[in-house]
């Protein structure tokens, strides 16, 4: 089974235009993030021309992920655009992920981890001080770096940034730091420091593997598997028994061809291709994001 699947629009107050673009949304305002593989609580993937979600189909036949699958759908997908700076925050155990810069203005950094290691109460007295961001790692990005971010890791990303995060399928952040912020009704943006504090990692965190614009595979885990693949002409895939295939295309145009059925394909199109469909063939000027387990 071939699915290609509607994003399901996330408005936050730093969210910017860029997504709007993408998908030719001009009327909505703030779309922070299009969530474009998703199977979660009332989150679910609408399909093109489909009465069903993919949630439906998942649990009418587990096994679409891969062969004797048991569990919750495995990983959730995203793609990000941050008009002003995220707050700084971070996450429990199961909720490893994985960032792609797909678009970054000049200068634009995230934070990733701490500088030096710092024990819960130093780490406490800083949130609530608001020098948490003189410890942090700040990290000027560009379009084809990747960023790998273990559970517990304090992080953010910056204004100006658009990436893909791809995750262990669960959506809980504990927010430590916001700036000041006050949220639409202009009351100042819920914190989570106690719960943030106590799955924070606390050690040194060493940056030691950026990638910049290239192709293959990205990063391999034992959640998820991603690659980035430069097309000029046609290729053929085979999906086996061991694992689907997610496609999110993030640049050009092409068509994908399986037996007798043709998906059009270009920038933002997301499709998910069941264990067992066997094979398929891409076409044309496009560049894509593979995902397996």
């Amino acid at each position: 089974m071939i699915f290609r699947l509607k994003p399901i629009y996330k408005h936050y107050l730093w969210g910017g235009r860029y997504l709007n673009n993408i998908y030719g949304e001009d009327a909505l305002d703030n779309i922070a993030e299009a969530w474009v593989l998703a199977v979660l609580g009332d989150d679910n993937s609408p399909i093109e021309n489909d009465t069903k979600t993919l949630k439906d189909y998942f649990k009418e036949n587990p096994g679409i992920i891969s062969d004797d699958y048991e569990g919750k759908f495995p990983i959730l997908v995203k793609l990000i655009n941050a008009q002003e700076d995220l707050s700084i925050q971070n996450h429990p155990v199961g909720k490893t992920e994985f960032w792609h810069i797909l678009s970054a203005e000049k200068g634009s950094s995230i934070y990733l981890g701490l500088k030096e290691d710092i024990t819960k109460e130093q780490l406490e007295e800083y949130l609530l001080n608001g020098t948490i961001t003189n410890y942090l790692n700040k990290v000027r990005v560009s379009p084809g770096d990747c960023y790998f971010i273990k559970p517990g890791t304090i992080h953010a990303i910056g204004k100006g940034i658009t990436l893909v995060e791809i995750q262990q399928n669960m959506n809980v952040t504990y927010r430590l730091y916001d700036y000041g912020r006050l949220d639409s009704d202009g009351n100042p943006r819920k914190l989570h420091i106690k719960e943030a504090v106590e799955c924070a990692r606390l050690d040194h965190y060493s940056i030691t593997k950026m990638y910049r614009n290239i192709e293959g595979e990205l990063i391999r885990c034992r959640f998820f598997d991603v690659k980035r693949h430069r097309l000029y002409g046609s290729e053929y895939k085979f999906v086996d028994e061991h694992s689907f295939h997610y496609i999110l295309i993030v640049d050009g145009d092409g068509i994908l061809v399986s037996g007798r059925e043709k998906i059009s394909l270009k920038e933002g199109d997301s499709i998910f291709i069941s264990a067992r469909h066997g094979g398929y063939s891409i076409t044309g000027d496009v560049e894509y994001l593979l995902v397996t387990l």
